[in-house]
């Protein structure tokens, strides 16, 4: 009888080891098909691996992870959840669940989300980051920018925060602290487009359009395709009366693309300015 109980025993543990094996292979195998971008299927071997295994916290995490892809909200959000009821501890998986929230736009739960990833793992400034572009979704832009200070505060040379920060200050018209913000990112990364063009945006909009020029040049320079750029140098030669290479720098802007508005707008303005109201026209019923 004592034997009969050490043999039932033994079959139960190799049950148990078998499920647990064949659930880390599912999971492998969905991880393999998850980067592949097959993520039906991913979730699909996911789902057999949590069924086998209901305490496989990283399964619930691939789990999640392949919903997301697959824009299944609720799928994901339950499979974030689970894993954070058998290890709460993970900072990574409050963000991914914040993330679920924020698509559904449920940007208050995905704050408090990411408060939680914030308590686990101070460190992280894309915690602060993300919290400040949930801010910017609800209107409180001033909020935002204290989040990414403190985004920025964690690591000096995180430029994203920087950017949307400079982004705010453009659109509340303080273009000073706007010039300082491009600066301080083209201090940490000299080639970001974004920076070069911002700083030349905001030196036109204080009526410094030579200053905002070298930036233009510079950014075409790289990017001679940079179609922002050119319209931005066809509109800063147009405020210094060279109305002739305003017209080459929206040319050049439309031959990358054609039906870009901000081009064919100020093309019709120099056409109009050079007494040329036909040809402006023709755009205005072509194109607008």
């Amino acid at each position: 009888m004592k034997c009969l109980a050490i043999l039932v025993g033994l079959m139960l543990l190799c049950v148990c080891c078998s499920a647990q094996e064949d659930a880390e292979y599912f999971d492998w195998k969905g991880k393999q098909l998850l980067t592949e971008k097959k993520n039906v299927d991913a979730l699909n071997y996911f789902s057999k691996a949590v069924a086998l295994d209901p305490n496989f916290t990283d399964a619930w995490i691939h789990k999640g992870d392949a919903a997301m892809a697959v824009k299944n909200l609720n799928e994901s959000l339950n499979s974030y959840k689970k894993a954070l009821q058998l290890d709460p501890n993970q900072a990574s998986v409050w963000e991914k669940l914040a993330g679920v929230y924020a698509a559904d736009k449920a940007y208050a739960i995905a704050l408090a989300a990411l408060a939680n990833a914030t308590k686990l793992d101070a460190t992280n400034a894309n915690y602060p980051y993300k919290s400040g572009m949930f801010l910017e979704s609800t209107n409180d832009p001033q909020g935002a920018i204290k989040f990414y200070e403190t985004a920025i505060q964690i690591n000096k040379n995180f430029t994203p925060p920087m950017i949307r920060k400079a982004s705010i200050h453009m659109k509340d018209r303080k273009f000073s602290d706007a010039i300082k913000t491009y600066d301080q990112i083209i201090s940490i990364q000299s080639d970001n487009k974004d920076a070069i063009l911002g700083k030349g945006v905001a030196l036109q909009a204080v009526g410094n359009n030579s200053g905002a020029m070298k930036y233009y040049e510079r950014l075409v320079a790289a990017d001679g395709k940079n179609k922002q750029a050119l319209t931005a140098k066809g509109l800063a030669l147009e405020e210094l009366g060279n109305l002739k290479d305003a017209l080459a720098a929206y040319d050049a802007a439309l031959k990358v693309d054609p039906n870009y508005i901000q081009a064919l707008i100020g093309k019709m303005h120099i056409l109009l300015a050079l007494k040329k109201p036909n040809e402006a026209m023709i755009i205005f019923y072509e194109k607008m």
